[in-house]
């Protein structure tokens, strides 16, 4: 039997292990489109802003992206004004946060059946948001 010192410890031990890695790989993602960005000299969000047809799919697919870093870059690319409320939309939905890594660890086919069942929804709602929304397929551009 565990007593409550012991309890603290596995509980400090693991929020700060698991901080520690989530954060991690959130820098690294993050990192990585800005590298991407800097290397094609803007050419993907330019690329995103002049096909408004694939604003809502790739919003869902970048989803696919376990933590919350691809959510981090659209909000960002959205209140710039550079992706519409539809891509942004359809991200949101098809984002499985940092909730994916411990399931990607346990159980590798759930994980990949519960992101399809986010996508799938994510798209449909993007695509729908874009064509039947009019508001939908525009940034509203809250910085700059």
């Amino acid at each position: 039997m565990l007593d409550a010192q012991q309890a603290i410890d596995i509980f400090v031990f693991s929020v700060r292990d698991g901080f520690v890695q989530v954060s991690a790989f959130v820098a690294v993602t993050v990192l990585l489109f800005s590298d991407i960005q800097y290397r094609t000299g803007g050419r993907l969000v330019t690329f995103l802003e002049e096909n408004e047809r694939l604003q809502p799919l790739a919003g869902g697919l970048l989803g696919l992206t376990p933590g919350c870093a691809p959510q981090i870059v659209f909000a960002g690319i959205y209140a710039e004004g550079g992706i519409p409320f539809s891509a942004l939309t359809a991200n949101a939905i098809s984002q499985d946060g940092d909730a994916l890594f411990p399931l990607l660890a346990i159980d590798m086919k759930a994980a990949i059946v519960a992101s399809i069942y986010t996508t799938i929804p994510a798209l449909i709602v993007g695509v729908l948001l874009h064509y039947f929304w009019p508001f939908a397929q525009f940034g509203f551009g809250v910085v700059g």
